[in-house]
């Protein structure tokens, strides 16, 4: 069970820094979808997210996010990728 449920940021930050693409993906929508910045879609889905995270954490095992509070449901991801979401999975 994660220790850290009470802030779904730093679950997910957590998880990343780890490299814990299962407890990544869960703190996602299931339906979740990742644009660009001109909103062109680049991931749809736990499945797609997967794949590309997965390539990212074993192409960059060293990289690590700091935790940042942002002040909308949207933010940009080290990939270059916006995501939106409705709300945290996790």
């Amino acid at each position: 069970m994660p220790q850290n449920l009470s802030d779904p940021v730093k679950r997910q930050v957590d998880a990343y820094n780890r490299k814990d693409i299962d407890e990544f993906v869960a703190c996602y929508s299931l339906h979740v979808v990742i644009e660009d910045a001109t909103g062109a879609i680049v991931m749809r889905g736990h499945d797609a997210m997967r794949a590309a995270y997965s390539k990212l954490f074993r192409a960059s095992p060293n990289y690590r996010r700091k935790s940042r509070r942002a002040s909308s449901s949207a933010s940009t991801s080290s990939t270059g990728a916006h995501h939106r979401t409705a709300r945290f999975g996790c």
